[in-house]
């Protein structure tokens, strides 16, 4: 998912057995971070706001949450 911005990715990716949402630039140039990590959850970004400082995710089918960019 982009940020509302444009300039950042955020996506689920699997590392060390543990799914966790994770950000990079969107033109794949430097590295990337670690937004959330949830084990055991199946973490889901869904939307930026659109200063791009906020995350809204979801884990399984309703429950949402907010973190900081």
């Amino acid at each position: 998912m982009f940020s509302a911005d444009g300039k950042w990715v955020v996506y689920r990716a699997t590392r060390n057995g543990t799914r966790n949402l994770w950000r990079r630039l969107a033109d794949g140039s430097g590295a990337e971070t670690q937004l959330v990590s949830m084990p055991g959850q199946v973490l889901s970004p869904t939307s930026t706001s659109p200063d791009g400082r906020v995350l809204v995710f979801s884990s399984g089918f309703s429950t949402l949450f907010v973190a900081n960019l």
